[in-house]
């Protein structure tokens, strides 16, 4: 609400005359209805968004928050993508030692999958998140959850966590895999107990960690060379002044880094101006808006 203000207040001083609606007062809206309009305004609230989609979908011209303004809109309630927010315990990743020997319980080498391990992977019995995170002078002392809503059963309930819950916790073992109580049918676990859980202390289940050597004979995965962690500052509440360089990262995946057209804004000033070449009726405008279509049509056309 603040943002949309802002954007009133300074379309109203400016004298540029925009025409602003509010997306999120007019409730469900159509295709039919989304067409209707000549630009629009997005601040996702998350890395991924249907409405995206749609928008992109209609060849509607875009305007995002460029990076990394747009990390404190896409990034605080990514737990639906193993992001900020989640569960404590649904947070934790499994250890090399248990990646490895799962790897050999799916047998997925023989299925022709290349395997390996990350040179981040935590190592048995790592504490998360590392020392580097968990010790960072800005980390939030309460992390909020993404939902608080009663549909929301896999954050329990709960719509905030304490800074404790995210600190020292070792990664998940074989064991703790193999104990667990899940759901009966296929899965990791039955290939584990069908080795009498001998797989879990099995020496000879070994990958090769990934980017440095080739995997038994079969090609090198492509990898980045990474200086840090892409994982390990999701242990806890978003804060881009510890983990800058690893919100980068993931942003050139997202839809808002990759997709052809879209316009990025760092402000409102520079948002009101942008909306200005676009949708002010004037020739120049015109012949602008038809070039972020047409962009956005190459786009369509490619995939």
């Amino acid at each position: 609400p603040s943002f949309y203000r802002a954007m009133q207040i300074l379309n109203a001083d400016s004298g540029l005359g925009l025409q602003l609606t509010d997306m999120n007062r007019l409730g469900h809206m159509s295709w039919h209805d989304m067409a209707s309009f000549r630009s629009a305004v997005l601040l996702p609230h998350n890395v991924h968004l249907v409405r995206t989609a749609d928008l992109y979908a209609l060849e509607i011209p875009m305007f995002v928050p460029n990076a990394p303004l747009i990390f404190q809109f896409i990034y605080p309630g990514s737990a639906n993508y193993a992001g900020h927010g989640e569960h404590p315990s649904r947070r934790l990743g499994l250890d090399r030692r248990a990646q490895q020997v799962f790897h050999k319980a799916l047998n997925l080498q023989a299925r022709g999958y290349n395997v390996g391990v990350s040179r981040f992977s935590p190592e048995v019995d790592e504490l998360l998140p590392r020392n580097r995170n968990r010790f960072c002078w800005y980390r939030e002392k309460t992390i909020p959850g993404s939902c608080g809503a009663r549909h929301c059963t896999w954050l329990y309930g709960h719509t905030r966590y304490e800074h404790e819950d995210f600190d020292g916790r070792p990664a998940i073992d074989c064991g703790e895999v193999l104990h667990a109580e899940v759901r009966p049918g296929p899965s990791l676990q039955s290939a584990l107990k069908s080795s009498r859980g001998d797989l879990c202390h099995d020496s000879s289940a070994k990958d090769t960690e990934i980017g440095r050597r080739v995997v038994d004979g079969s090609p090198a995965l492509e990898v980045m060379d990474l200086a840090m962690d892409p994982f390990d500052h999701f242990y806890g509440a978003f804060d881009p002044w510890c983990s800058l360089d690893a919100y980068r990262y993931w942003y050139q995946h997202t839809d808002y880094a990759i997709l052809r057209g879209l316009q990025r804004f760092d402000g409102v000033p520079d948002l009101l101006e942008g909306l200005a070449q676009l949708v002010s009726g004037s020739e120049a405008a015109e012949t602008r808006r038809l070039e972020v279509v047409r962009a956005m049509q190459e786009q369509h056309q490619e995939r």
